[in-house]
C-alpha cells in the first residue's frame, strides 16, 4: 500500500522539477550571455528576428493557438459552451501573437512593407504592435503581463483558498491552472522588474531581456493550455457532460 501511495508523489516531483528549474535556468543563461558572449553572438541569440529567441516566441504562440483550438473542439460535451468560446478566443489571440512576431511572414519571404507601414511602424515592418512608436505593443505587453499574473498566480490562489472551486462544474476547473505556472510567471515578473532599472544600468542587455520576456510569456501560453488539456481531455476527466 505504501508503494502505491508513494508513486504518485514521486511522479509529481518529477513533473514539477522542470517547471521550477527551467525558467530560472533560462534567466541564468541570459545573464551568462550578457557577460560572456561577443555582441554579434548575443544579438543573434537574443535579439535578431531570425534568432532562436524570436522564432521560439512565434513557435510557442503558434503551438498554444493550435492546442487551444484542439481543446475547444475535443471538449464538446465535457466543458460548458462559454468556456469553449474562451478557448477559441485564446487560440485566436495566440495565433495573432505568432503572426505578429514574424510580421505575417515578412521575415522569411522578404517582401517590402507597404508605404504606410514604412512611415508609421517603428521598425518599418508589416505588423501592428510596432505602429505609432510602439504604442500598441506596449499596451499588448502590459495586458499580457497582467493576464499572466492574474491567470498564473492571483486567480489560482483565490480558487485554491476557496476550496471547492476546482470541482467539475466550477469555472476554475475549466479555466485555471493550479500552481503549475507560478515559477514561470515569477520569472517573467522578475524580468519586468529588471527592466525598471535606470537606462545606464540596462544599456547593452535591455532589448535582449525584453525578447526573452516575450518568449517566457509565449511559453506560459503553451503551458497554460497544456495544463487544461491534460485535466479536461484525459480518459478519466470528470467534465460536465451536460454542457
Amino acid at each position: 500500500m505504501g508503494s502505491v501511495v508513494g508513486a504518485p508523489s514521486g511522479s509529481r516531483r518529477v513533473t514539477w522539477a522542470p517547471r521550477v528549474i527551467l525558467p530560472f535556468l533560462g534567466l541564468a543563461a541570459f545573464v551568462l550571455g550578457v557577460g560572456l558572449l561577443p555582441p554579434t553572438a548575443f544579438h543573434w541569440l537574443f535579439v535578431s528576428e531570425y534568432g532562436p529567441v524570436e522564432l521560439g516566441t512565434a513557435a510557442c504562440f503558434g503551438a498554444a493557438g493550435i492546442l487551444a483550438f484542439g481543446l475547444a473542439a475535443r471538449s464538446r460535451g465535457r466543458v460548458p459552451a462559454g468556456c469553449r468560446v474562451l478557448y477559441v478566443l485564446f487560440a485566436l489571440g495566440s495565433i495573432f501573437g505568432a503572426l505578429e512576431e514574424i510580421s505575417y511572414g515578412q521575415h522569411f519571404l522578404g517582401w517590402q512593407s507597404p508605404r504606410w507601414f514604412v512611415e508609421q511602424n517603428a521598425q518599418r515592418e508589416t505588423n501592428l504592435h510596432n505602429l505609432f512608436s510602439d504604442k500598441p505593443g506596449r499596451t499588448l505587453r502590459n495586458a499580457a503581463l497582467a493576464g499572466v499574473a492574474l491567470g498564473g498566480i492571483v486567480l489560482p490562489a483565490a480558487a485554491m483558498w476557496a476550496g471547492s472551486r476546482y470541482a467539475p462544474g466550477r469555472w476554475a476547473y475549466y479555466l485555471l491552472p493550479r500552481g503549475e505556472l507560478v515559477p514561470l510567471v515569477v520569472t517573467i515578473l522578475l524580468m519586468r522588474l529588471f527592466r525598471t532599472l535606470p537606462r545606464a544600468v540596462r544599456a547593452g542587455w535591455d532589448l535582449g531581456l525584453f525578447e526573452v520576456m516575450e518568449l517566457y510569456m509565449a511559453a506560459a501560453a503553451v503551458l497554460y493550455i497544456g495544463v487544461l488539456r491534460r485535466r479536461l481531455l484525459s480518459p478519466h476527466a470528470a467534465g460536465n457532460r451536460d454542457a
